[in-house]
Protein backbone atom coordinates (compact mmCIF):
# COMPACT_ATOMS: atom_id res chain seq x y z
CA UNK A 1 0.00 0.00 0.00
CA UNK A 2 2.84 2.19 1.23
CA UNK A 3 5.08 1.33 -1.77
CA UNK A 4 1.97 2.17 -4.24
CA UNK A 5 1.84 5.88 -2.96
CA UNK A 6 5.13 6.27 -3.12
CA UNK A 7 5.44 5.40 -6.50
CA UNK A 8 2.46 7.64 -7.38
CA UNK A 9 4.24 10.41 -5.52
CA UNK A 10 7.68 9.29 -7.29
CA UNK A 11 6.02 9.64 -10.78
CA UNK A 12 4.04 13.28 -10.11
CA UNK A 13 7.62 14.23 -8.86
CA UNK A 14 9.29 12.93 -12.03
CA UNK A 15 6.61 14.37 -13.90
CA UNK A 16 7.21 18.35 -12.20
CA UNK A 17 11.07 18.03 -13.05
CA UNK A 18 10.55 17.18 -16.45
CA UNK A 19 8.29 20.25 -16.65
CA UNK A 20 10.53 22.30 -15.18
CA UNK A 21 13.40 21.20 -16.75
CA UNK A 22 11.16 21.98 -20.32
CA UNK A 23 10.81 25.03 -18.62
CA UNK A 24 14.29 26.59 -18.25
CA UNK A 25 15.36 24.78 -21.93
CA UNK A 26 12.62 27.07 -23.41
CA UNK A 27 13.89 30.49 -21.09
CA UNK A 28 17.02 29.48 -22.07
CA UNK A 29 16.49 29.38 -25.63
CA UNK A 30 14.01 32.46 -25.50
CA UNK A 31 17.07 34.40 -23.50
CA UNK A 32 19.75 33.66 -26.03
CA UNK A 33 16.77 34.87 -29.07
CA UNK A 34 16.34 38.16 -26.77
CA UNK A 35 20.33 38.64 -26.78
CA UNK A 36 20.71 37.81 -31.08
CA UNK A 37 17.84 40.86 -31.46
CA UNK A 38 19.09 42.92 -28.95
CA UNK A 39 22.78 42.71 -30.82
CA UNK A 40 21.04 43.35 -34.01
CA UNK A 41 19.15 46.43 -32.98
CA UNK A 42 22.65 47.50 -31.11
CA UNK A 43 24.28 47.13 -34.73
CA UNK A 44 21.29 49.07 -36.64
CA UNK A 45 22.24 51.65 -33.98
CA UNK A 46 25.92 51.84 -34.66
CA UNK A 47 25.00 51.59 -38.47
CA UNK A 48 22.93 54.95 -38.09
CA UNK A 49 25.73 56.86 -35.91
CA UNK A 50 28.12 55.90 -38.97
CA UNK A 51 25.70 57.01 -41.92
CA UNK A 52 25.23 60.70 -39.79
CA UNK A 53 29.11 60.92 -39.40
CA UNK A 54 30.16 59.98 -42.76
CA UNK A 55 27.36 62.55 -44.05
CA UNK A 56 28.17 65.21 -41.33
CA UNK A 57 31.91 64.34 -42.61
CA UNK A 58 30.54 65.09 -46.52
CA UNK A 59 29.17 68.22 -45.60
CA UNK A 60 32.55 69.37 -43.98
CA UNK A 61 34.51 68.57 -47.01
CA UNK A 62 31.55 70.11 -49.44
CA UNK A 63 31.93 73.22 -47.42
CA UNK A 64 35.46 73.94 -47.67
CA UNK A 65 35.58 73.46 -50.85
CA UNK A 66 32.81 75.49 -52.06
CA UNK A 67 31.08 78.90 -50.89
CA UNK A 68 29.60 78.96 -47.65
CA UNK A 69 26.19 78.79 -48.45
CA UNK A 70 23.38 80.46 -46.13
CA UNK A 71 21.59 77.65 -44.75
CA UNK A 72 23.39 74.17 -44.66
CA UNK A 73 21.43 70.76 -46.08
CA UNK A 74 23.00 67.41 -45.86
CA UNK A 75 22.93 66.08 -48.93
CA UNK A 76 19.71 63.39 -50.30
CA UNK A 77 21.79 60.47 -50.41
CA UNK A 78 22.71 60.68 -46.93
CA UNK A 79 19.20 61.24 -46.07
CA UNK A 80 17.87 58.17 -47.85
CA UNK A 81 20.88 56.43 -46.13
CA UNK A 82 19.56 57.48 -42.33
CA UNK A 83 16.06 56.98 -43.10
CA UNK A 84 16.54 53.48 -44.61
CA UNK A 85 18.65 52.76 -41.53
CA UNK A 86 16.33 54.55 -38.65
CA UNK A 87 12.86 52.35 -40.56
CA UNK A 88 15.30 49.36 -40.02
CA UNK A 89 15.83 50.30 -36.58
CA UNK A 90 12.13 51.06 -35.80
CA UNK A 91 10.77 47.77 -37.47
CA UNK A 92 12.81 46.08 -34.93
CA UNK A 93 12.37 48.31 -32.37
CA UNK A 94 8.26 47.73 -33.38
CA UNK A 95 8.83 43.89 -33.25
CA UNK A 96 10.72 43.56 -29.78
CA UNK A 97 8.21 45.89 -27.68
CA UNK A 98 5.06 44.23 -26.73
CA UNK A 99 5.48 40.78 -27.83
CA UNK A 100 6.97 37.55 -25.93
CA UNK A 101 9.61 35.95 -26.85
CA UNK A 102 7.57 32.90 -27.60
CA UNK A 103 6.08 35.69 -30.46
CA UNK A 104 9.39 36.53 -31.73
CA UNK A 105 10.38 32.82 -32.45
CA UNK A 106 7.61 31.82 -34.07
CA UNK A 107 7.64 35.37 -36.48
CA UNK A 108 11.05 34.13 -37.11
CA UNK A 109 9.72 30.87 -38.29
CA UNK A 110 7.57 32.10 -40.69
CA UNK A 111 9.95 34.63 -41.96
CA UNK A 112 12.63 31.76 -42.53
CA UNK A 113 9.50 29.74 -44.24
CA UNK A 114 8.68 32.66 -46.44
CA UNK A 115 12.11 33.28 -46.97
CA UNK A 116 12.68 29.06 -47.80
CA UNK A 117 9.51 29.22 -50.00
CA UNK A 118 10.59 32.22 -51.97
CA UNK A 119 14.18 31.45 -52.74
CA UNK A 120 12.45 27.93 -54.08
CA UNK A 121 10.23 29.66 -56.28
CA UNK A 122 13.06 31.76 -57.75
CA UNK A 123 14.90 28.50 -58.57
CA UNK A 124 12.49 26.42 -60.38
CA UNK A 125 11.62 29.53 -62.23
CA UNK A 126 15.48 29.68 -63.17
CA UNK A 127 15.22 25.92 -64.14
CA UNK A 128 12.60 26.53 -66.22
CA UNK A 129 14.54 29.51 -68.08
CA UNK A 130 17.64 27.33 -68.35
CA UNK A 131 15.50 24.39 -69.90
CA UNK A 132 13.41 25.97 -72.09
CA UNK A 133 16.18 28.53 -73.73
CA UNK A 134 19.70 26.88 -73.44
CA UNK A 135 21.28 24.39 -71.38
CA UNK A 136 22.94 25.93 -68.42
Amino acid sequence: MIAVEMSECQSDVDAVYKRRREAKVEEITEQRELEAARSTVENLEQQLISVRDECDGQTQIALKLGRRPDEVNVPAQCNRQIKTVERQLARVRDKLEGWSLSELKAEMEAQRAKYRAKKATTLTRYGAICSVSAPC
